[in-house]
């Protein structure tokens, strides 16, 4: 699930900085880039904030600048009622985990629909001028 996915890497750019791999954060944190925009076209219309997920995850940000998983749960939490999903069904990542807990869910609701139907480039989210 790229919601979750998306979490779980703004949360292990923070141990990788901890332990000294900056390599590993940047790389971390272009991978929550990737899943992050799977997602994005569905969850900001729902309320989830594009701005700060934009700021966590921007490859011209180093690692950890704007947040970290918390963070990034905060930015996407507006979205979830709009979109029927309940915390539970997103899980929590504890700190020093590499994964996020199973949903009860897990392959049914939301957010692996919208991962199967996601398409497109992994590039900058177009702006309004």
């Amino acid at each position: 699930m790229a919601g979750r996915a998306a979490i779980r890497h703004a949360s292990l750019i923070e141990g990788d900085l901890a332990d000294g791999h900056d390599a590993k954060a940047k790389e971390h944190q272009a991978e929550g880039l990737a899943f992050w925009r799977v997602v994005e076209a569905y969850m900001v219309p729902a309320g989830a904030d594009a701005d700060a997920m934009d700021a966590i995850f921007n490859l011209d940000n180093p690692p950890g600048a704007n947040g970290f998983g918390d963070d990034a749960r905060a930015a996407l939490e507006p979205a979830w009622d709009a979109l029927g999903i309940a915390a539970s069904d997103i899980g929590s990542l504890q700190k020093g985990a590499t994964r996020i807990g199973e949903s009860p869910s897990r392959g049914s609701g939301v957010i692996p629909a919208l991962v199967r139907c996601a398409h497109g480039p992994l590039g900058p989210r177009p702006r309004a001028v």
